[in-house]
C-alpha cells in the first residue's frame, strides 16, 4: 500500500535542515557519515513524500537545506521510480547526485511543489523520464550539471525527457534565474551528448515558457541535443519583475542541435519574442 514519508527537519525560516540526510528517501548512500555505495536494480514506488519547507515552492538559498530532496540518489544502476507524489522539498523532487547514476527510469511521478529543481542530473547516463507531472519548481525544472568543478569528470549523456507536463517556476526565484532547462552551463564541463526533450507541455500562464540555457560558459562542444514537439503556455516576451527574457534558447557550441515541431507562443513574431537569443 501507499506509504507516507515526512522529512524530520525544522521546517521554518531561520532553522535550516541538515542537508542531504533530511531527504525523504536516500538511494545508494552510506549514513551516518559521508560517502555512497552503488545499488543495483532498486525499485521505489507508491509513496507520498513530504519535505519540511516552511514556504513550499520558493527558493531561499540563504536558509540552507537545498540539498534536501524528496528522493536523493547517490550511486545507482537500474533504478526505477514510479507512482510517487512529492511535495515541500527544500531542494529537488529527485536529485541524481554527482557520484554516478545510470539506467534509471522515472514515470508516473506527481510533483506538487519543490524548493529548487524538479530533477538534477549531476553525473548521469541512460536516464528516461516520462509520463509525469511536475508542478511548481522554484528554480529550474530540469538541471543538467556535468560540472567538473564539483569533483572528478562529470557526464550527462543519453537522457530522454518525454511526454511530461510542467506547471511553472515560482516568481520568487527570479532574482536567481530560473527557467525550464539549464543544460551544463559551468566553465568546465564533461560530456553532454544525446539529450532528447520531446512531447512535453508547459501548462502555466506565467513563468511558463520554454526558456532554456545550454553551454553558456565552456568551449566543450555538446553533441545531439534535440527539442521536438514541446509546447508552452506563456506568450513571449514574459512580463513581470525579475529575470526577464524574451527568447526560448540561449545556446552555444553544439554539434547536432535539433529544434523542430515546438510551440512557443510569441516566438518568431512581431511581439518581440525570439527562438534564439539575438
Amino acid at each position: 500500500g501507499t506509504k507516507i514519508f515526512t522529512a524530520s527537519g525544522a521546517g521554518k525560516a531561520g532553522t535550516p535542515t541538515t542537508i542531504v540526510n533530511s531527504s525523504n528517501i536516500l538511494v545508494g548512500m552510506n549514513w551516518p557519515g559521508a560517502g555512497s555505495s552503488q545499488t543495483n536494480n532498486i525499485v521505489v514506488h507508491d509513496f507520498i513524500l513530504e519535505g519540511d519547507h516552511y514556504a513550499p515552492g520558493t527558493y531561499d538559498i540563504a536558509e540552507g537545506g537545498e540539498g534536501q530532496a524528496n528522493i536523493f540518489v547517490g550511486i545507482s544502476n537500474g533504478l526505477e521510480i514510479y507512482n510517487i507524489t512529492a511535495s515541500k522539498s527544500r531542494g529537488d523532487y529527485i536529485d541524481f547526485s554527482g557520484w554516478g547514476n545510470s539506467n534509471a527510469h522515472v514515470y508516473n511521478f506527481t510533483g506538487i511543489n519543490c524548493g529548487r529543481n524538479a530533477i538534477s542530473f549531476l553525473n548521469t547516463t541512460d536516464i528516461l523520464v516520462e509520463d509525469s507531472s511536475w508542478g511548481i519548481c522554484a528554480y529550474y525544472w530540469l538541471d543538467f550539471e556535468a560540472d567538473n568543478s564539483l569533483g572528478g569528470t562529470r557526464t550527462t549523456d543519453r537522457i530522454i525527457i518525454r511526454n511530461n507536463t510542467f506547471e511553472r517556476w515560482d516568481s520568487s526565484s527570479s532574482q536567481y534565474g530560473g527557467g525550464w532547462i539549464a543544460l551544463s552551463n559551468a566553465s568546465s564541463v564533461g560530456s553532454t551528448n544525446d539529450i532528447r526533450i520531446e512531447g512535453n507541455r508547459i501548462t502555466g500562464s506565467h513563468h511558463a515558457t520554454m526558456q532554456t540555457y545550454i553551454n553558456q560558459n565552456s568551449s566543450t562542444r555538446f553533441k545531439n541535443i534535440s527539442f521536438i514537439n514541446n509546447s508552452a503556455g506563456q506568450t513571449l516576451p514574459r512580463t513581470g519583475s525579475g529575470n526577464q527574457r524574451n527568447f526560448v534558447f540561449q545556446a552555444k557550441n553544439i554539434d547536432g542541435f535539433v529544434v523542430t515541431g515546438n510551440a512557443q507562443p510569441g516566438a518568431g513574431t512581431a511581439t518581440g519574442g525570439y527562438w534564439f537569443d539575438p
